[in-house]
């Protein structure tokens, strides 16, 4: 055991309890916030108060989640909003854009179903000069889902804060709708009010290929002490 954190073995030990009841036990700590994860089978006792991340969703971000679910059931999609940016960020956005990160192959199917219900409004895997030109007129933008994004354990569709840290920082259409200057601070804000799963977090940015250049701005441009580095 490291100071506040600890392992299952860990737990089963302080609490003297069997094999068996340590998964009860680590259930009903996560469930109260007592604890919270904040890498593979890496806890802390949550003496700060952070939560788990439950992102606010708009009226609009509401009825194109109900559309998506009745037209595409099994699809394997991300659907957020910029708006939950204006959290973190000193800089606040003046327009809210639906985000919507789809496997690959079912992209150009639910550009053809949502482009009559917003006409002129959705941008589908855009670049970036196509970006800079219809930014201003773009209200949904479909991007490609990378393999093996964070899941949401609440829902299978929304967003988690480990998968909004790491296109905040590594995707090139995100970078785009924010000022560059806030993301030390918008990184620490996450850090400090809610439980990030550390691995889940790193795994990700190893996805996008950003985990070293990752590493490198959290030592660099924060104060940011990462669990998993205390507790190796």
């Amino acid at each position: 055991m490291y100071g506040e954190f600890f392992s299952r073995t860990d737990l089963g030990a302080m609490k003297s309890l069997r094999e068996s009841s340590v998964s009860q036990a680590l259930s009903g700590l996560l469930g109260k916030e007592s604890v919270i994860r904040v890498g593979s089978n890496r806890y802390m006792w949550n003496h700060d108060g952070k939560s788990v991340y439950r992102p606010s969703v708009s009226p609009e971000l509401g009825k194109l989640s109900s559309l998506l679910e009745k037209k595409y059931p099994r699809a394997d999609y991300i659907l957020w909003e910029t708006g939950m940016l204006n959290e973190f960020l000193n800089h606040q956005l003046s327009r809210n854009i639906l985000i919507l990160d789809v496997e690959p192959m079912l992209a150009e199917s639910f550009f053809e179903f949502l482009h009559p219900c917003y006409p002129g409004q959705v941008l589908c895997k855009p670049d970036r000069n196509v970006l800079e030109t219809y930014l201003p007129m773009a209200g949904i933008i479909i991007k490609r889902l990378i393999s093996q994004s964070p899941r949401s354990r609440r829902k299978p569709h929304e967003i988690r804060l480990e998968k909004l840290a790491v296109d905040l920082f590594a995707d090139k259409t995100v970078k785009m709708l924010y000022s560059p200057a806030d993301l030390p601070d918008a990184m620490e804000i996450m850090f400090k009010n809610y439980a990030i799963d550390e691995t889940t977090l790193f795994r990700y940015a190893s996805r996008r290929g950003a985990k070293t250049k990752l590493l490198d701005f959290i030592h660099r441009e924060t104060g940011i002490q990462l669990a998993t580095e205390v507790f190796p």
